[in-house]
């Protein structure tokens, strides 16, 4: 099985799959920063302290050249490898060998646990969730990439137009 037919990039015309992505990223977005305030409130309610992210950390202290080279990779790359990683290979397989629910939860789970960060945990996971269903609905890998592309690249346009990190970088 080539690249083409393992990734369903045979399946629907490409930028069809491609713009189903944007939308659902974008979609998604008012829900993932929810969730994270959510969480964030939550732990802090027990008293639990989160460390900043330090991938925003980085993007705020970052020049041009800098910012330019996070977005390269946090932005195309990232996604990219990932969503192959993730859905193309990881989920594929453990949903063609007869575990579909396993496939979906458990590498949304691993997903968001990579991340390494408790605030952005639960977010993640449920993005993680969206991205499998996505790839399951349309059979094209482009799908969850583009989303995940959006997702990535808000904290970007967030920060062009003069959003404050200071809360949201928990």
């Amino acid at each position: 099985m080539g690249w083409r037919l393992g990734f369903g990039l045979h399946r629907r015309p490409p930028a069809r799959a491609f713009g189903i992505g944007i939308l659902a990223g974008l979609a998604f977005l008012p829900a993932a920063y929810g969730l994270q305030w959510l969480v964030s409130r939550l732990l802090a309610g027990f008293g639990i302290e989160l460390p900043p992210q330090r991938s925003i950390e980085l993007l705020v202290a970052a020049g041009p050249l800098g910012r330019g080279w996070i977005f390269l990779t946090a932005g195309i790359l990232a996604p990219v490898v990932e969503e192959v990683v993730f859905r193309g290979v990881l989920f594929a397989a453990i949903r063609d060998a007869g575990w579909p629910r396993a496939a979906l939860v458990g590498t949304a789970v691993l997903f968001g646990a990579i991340h390494f960060n408790l605030s952005v945990f639960v977010p993640l996971t449920t993005f993680g969730l969206l991205l499998a269903l996505l790839l399951d609905r349309t059979g094209n890998l482009l799908a969850p990439i583009a989303a995940h592309m959006v997702f990535n690249a808000a904290p970007f346009l967030l920060l062009a137009l003069g959003v404050d990190f200071g809360e949201g970088a928990r």
